[in-house]
């Protein structure tokens, strides 16, 4: 009896835990976002600039157990493409900022739109048949994922 009871309390903690683990990937994921409109429509680009350095250093600590989930490698790539093609200065530091945000948004791509993870190998014309397969919703990562390559590579 004292066998079983043990299970049962096993079995509710670990349901438990994994309740309280996706409520804490979900408020990632809206922080992420709410993170991402708040500096955009901030009217102080020096506050931004001061502040972003703390938040991507937040988002990559959410991605250590997330790190296969699109919305949060998104909100990352966003933050380090952001940051690295407008307040890095040292065309070196700016060149490893946006380089992170490419990978994270080229991951981020992987995991939501298949054939993405093939892009790099394609010609030019099957390039674009695939992307006029990307759905309207995945459209804002894919323009992360070219922004961040323009900056990457510019530096």
């Amino acid at each position: 009896m004292k066998r079983s009871i043990v299970v049962l309390l096993i079995v509710i903690a670990s349901q438990f835990l994994a309740g309280c683990s996706h409520l804490v990937s979900k408020a990632a994921n809206t922080f992420g976002d709410n993170l991402s409109r708040a500096m955009l429509n901030q009217d102080d680009p020096e506050l931004v600039r001061a502040g972003m350095p703390s938040y991507i250093l937040l988002m990559d600590s959410f991605l250590q157990n997330e790190e296969n989930d699109p919305a949060m490698l998104a909100s990352a790539a966003t933050l380090y493409a952001s940051y690295g093609g407008v307040f890095a200065k040292e065309p070196n530091r700016a060149q490893r900022l946006t380089r992170r945000g490419r990978e994270y948004a080229t991951t981020a791509m992987c995991q939501s739109f298949n054939e993405s993870c093939a892009w790099n190998g394609i010609s030019y014309d099957e390039f674009l048949a695939s992307l006029a397969r990307v759905e309207a919703r995945g459209f804002a990562l894919y323009l992360w994922f070219y922004i961040s390559g323009l900056y990457s590579r510019a530096q």
